[in-house]
């Protein structure tokens, strides 16, 4: 098992549906925990990303649903690039043909960059996802 590199807490406010998108429809990450302590919104659920690699976990944390389209609204105006997740995939094309046939939509067909090869979905919750295949990390593995 590797060491846990970094853990980022990610704005949901259906704790089930978000374990169901990431860890079977995505398929991007595995339950670490799920820890209920009474109420839905208090809650300690982590998963772990499903990479050879590299080492990324995730902490739900609730937020209401209209506070979700608030950040989402914050983020769009503020940012250039408003995604929440910038995720390394080895082969960017077969994860999108992969999560497609799992239900997930996705913003459009895979970029062919100089750099790479990305695209992008958004989650229920609205939270933009970015999968990469970085050309210059392939090169040197």
């Amino acid at each position: 098992m590797k060491p846990l590199g970094i853990r980022v807490p990610l704005l949901v406010s259906d704790f089930d549906a978000a374990i169901d998108f990431y860890c079977h429809v995505a398929a991007l990450f595995d339950l670490d925990h799920d820890g209920k302590f009474g109420s839905d919104w208090n809650r300690n659920t982590g998963m772990t990303f499903r990479h050879p690699t590299y080492t990324l976990g995730l902490s739900l944390c609730y937020a209401e649903p209209e506070a979700l389209v608030q950040v989402q609204q914050v983020l769009a105006a503020r940012s250039r690039s408003n995604y929440v997740l910038h995720l390394p995939v080895e082969h960017c094309w077969e994860e999108y043909y992969l999560m497609s046939k799992r239900g997930v939509q996705f913003e459009g067909e895979p970029l062919d960059l100089p750099w790479g090869v990305q695209s992008s979905f958004r989650d229920p919750f609205g939270n933009r996802i970015i999968l990469f295949e970085d050309y210059w990390y392939m090169s040197t593995a």
